[in-house]
């Protein structure tokens, strides 16, 4: 997959294009990349997604702060999976976000991509009209620029209909195993060790404190979840608690502490990814330390089952 970061280039052909942020490249996501990829590949077009490198909301309204399932990294790398031809990941300026629907579609759909065939989402709408505006819009005047204009229905599985709004709803409720099946892949989040409050090794629970690479990232409901491990690309099991630590009470603050399984090697500063696979329970403020140790050996025990399975 060839990425460009803006036009016009002349790399572009004729196109089969869409248009989207595609946060998380679920499998709502990929269904309509592979319609794309299967409707360039009959009309011998070659496939383009066009995306953004920060959602257009917080162009749009500045004090909106994200949640998202990926960084800009992580979703490009989602998307390559993908295996369409040509990613655009362009800024959402300003300027961008004042073209009407029409003015997107022939400046930079129909002058700059050449584009011939449009793939739209069904719940996907542009330009700084989007909100009057509808599918039959782009449709219209698309045909009037000789852009042939489809819509991609909704994703349902199992009588649930997949979006990236209800992935973050079912994130924030804990519902860990929802996610992966609507994902189609396990949630993860990457960071870096730093130090913490060291207590954890006291009670024979070392734990690892994660500060993640991007603030802007979706973390799960307080709790301690069963999750896989990967430091320098080797996995381990883990168990992982969220929250602010109500038995020590140092701190309000949230973190992320992760107690790996099986393994005792110094790996402060070093970057590390978790992978989310269930959850175990809601944190609790337990009356000692030798009551949550107990509870923690308890845990660890519901870990090595659920992931070996």
């Amino acid at each position: 997959m060839k990425i460009i970061t803006e036009i016009p280039s002349d790399i572009f052909q004729n196109s089969a294009v869409t248009v989207g942020f595609f946060d998380g490249v679920h499998k709502g996501h990929v269904a309509l990349l592979s319609r794309l990829k299967r409707e360039a590949t009959l009309r011998h077009l070659q496939s383009v997604v066009v995306t953004f490198r920060a959602h257009p909301r917080e162009t749009l309204q500045t004090s909106y702060i994200p949640q998202l399932l990926n960084t800009q990294a992580e979703r490009l790398c989602l998307l390559e999976k993908q295996a369409v031809d040509i990613c655009a990941m362009l800024p959402f300026t300003k300027k961008f976000a004042q073209l009407t629907s029409t003015e997107f579609i022939k400046e930079i759909l129909f002058e700059a991509l050449h584009t011939k065939y449009l793939l739209v989402g069904y719940d996907h709408h542009f330009g700084s009209d989007a909100q009057k505006n509808s599918f039959e819009t782009y449709k219209s005047y698309g045909n009037t620029l000789g852009i042939e204009v489809e819509e991609e229905g909704a994703y349902w599985e199992n009588n649930v209909c997949i979006s990236s709004s209800l992935i973050r709803r079912e994130i924030l409720q804990g519902n860990i195993t929802a996610v992966s099946d609507y994902l189609g892949y396990n949630y993860f989040l990457k960071g870096t060790v730093v130090k913490g409050f060291q207590i954890g090794r006291t009670i024979g629970f070392p734990t690892a404190n994660l500060k993640i690479s991007d603030t802007h990232l979706l973390i799960p409901m307080d709790g301690v979840y069963a999750v896989f491990v990967e430091i320098k690309g080797k996995k381990y099991k883990g168990m992982a608690n969220i929250g602010s630590r109500p038995t020590f009470n140092e701190s309000n603050e949230k973190t992320i502490e992760v107690h790996i399984l099986d393994f005792d090697q110094n790996i402060y500063e070093q970057q590390i990814k978790v992978y989310f696979i269930a959850f175990l329970r809601k944190e609790v403020k337990f009356v000692s330390k030798e009551a949550l140790s107990i509870q923690l050996s308890s845990d660890q025990e519901k870990v090595r089952k659920i992931l070996d399975n």
